[in-house]
């Protein structure tokens, strides 16, 4: 075991140039699938970083409320969705820590309205951890699959070179196993690429490569789909050819179940935090009528007074004279 987390934490330093959908299947997989787990809110970097250096490519996921969730190493940028770009909120980044208080490779910033903020309902975060055996569905902006290869090594690896360019795509996988921020650095599952004919395999199995990080990785709950994890790292056989995809190579995400009370707690306006902010035993929308939807950022409604009879004399009388404004009365209304 010891020899294992040796191996992971070496191949750690690829994953900030590692992580994207390459997929087993013929199928082109580039638009929303039928039954689709959140196609458009999976975007791209674009502009610059905070450095000033090209941010072409990446993966980001916007997470409604003019909040994007993306791998740390990805760094803030500028969000390409639907078409549109949505400049970020410079130095807005807030970055998430494991269960035992280290640095996760996961962080969450603000975008600009341009003209609006995409009009896209909240991403829902998984709450319960994965289990082995969990399908997930992923999706992000990485190489493209190239020629069919093999390594001789024993025993024989069967996959794909990485092709020029990239797209966005999903596919889909299983949870192989759990892991602690010990190992990988950040509290994550991993999934395995599995060669046609095993019985892991999945009708559209994919594998993350190089432009994924900060992908997406979407899991069912009961019939609904939430966000289940983000894609930062891969884990590749030693010796094989770093530009390919092997039977038997692992990728990571993290676990958002283990960060989600960091993220709520971050991104969501008041309506949809999970907290009875106003204290009257009603927690967002719908159930605090004070909520006029889920977007929305106060859960306390300000109800102006109307003024009239002798306070609306003296209001006009005040004015006249060039007197001070007078306060208008107001209330928290609970």
């Amino acid at each position: 075991m010891r020899a294992l987390i040796l191996t992971l934490l070496l191949l750690l330093a690829l994953a900030g140039t590692s992580s994207a959908v390459l997929i087993a299947s013929n199928d082109p997989n580039d638009a929303a699938p039928p039954d689709d787990p959140g196609w458009n809110h999976v975007g791209t970097r674009t502009g610059t970083t905070n450095s000033g250096a090209p941010a072409n490519g990446l993966t980001l996921i916007y997470l409604g409320n003019g909040w994007v969730l993306t791998a740390h190493h990805v760094g803030e940028a500028d969000l390409l969705l639907g078409g549109e770009t949505w400049p970020r909120v410079q130095n807005s980044g807030v970055r998430f820590t494991n269960p035992d208080g280290s640095p996760a490779d996961l962080m969450a910033y603000q975008i600009t309205a341009n003209p609006s903020l995409p009009n896209l309902p909240l991403l829902e975060i998984r709450a319960d951890p994965l289990a082995v055996g969990d399908d997930v569905t992923l999706i992000g902006r990485g190489r493209n699959r190239g020629a069919a290869t093999t390594w001789l090594q024993p025993p024989l690896r069967e996959g794909w070179l990485w092709g020029p360019g990239a797209s966005m795509r999903w596919g889909t996988n299983r949870v192989e196993s759990l892991l602690d921020e010990s190992v990988v650095g950040t509290r994550a599952f991993a999934s395995d690429f599995t060669k046609p004919g095993e019985p892991d395999f999945t009708t559209h199995e994919a594998h993350a490569v190089v432009g994924d990080s900060g992908g997406a990785a979407f899991a069912k709950n009961g019939s609904d789909w939430e966000l289940a994890g983000v894609l930062f790292g891969t884990f590749q056989h030693t010796g094989q050819d770093p530009q390919s995809s092997l039977d038997g190579n692992l990728h990571f995400a993290a676990d958002l179940s283990y960060f989600r009370s960091q993220i709520i707690a971050t991104v969501r306006p008041e309506c949809s935090d999970e907290i009875d902010n106003d204290g009257d035993s009603l927690t967002d929308f719908p159930a605090d009528p004070d909520c006029d939807c889920a977007e929305d950022d106060e859960e306390l409604e300000v109800a102006l007074l109307p003024i009239g009879g002798p306070a609306l004399a003296s209001l006009v009388a005040v004015l006249l004279v060039g007197g001070s404004w007078p306060l208008l009365r107001w209330q928290r209304r609970r």
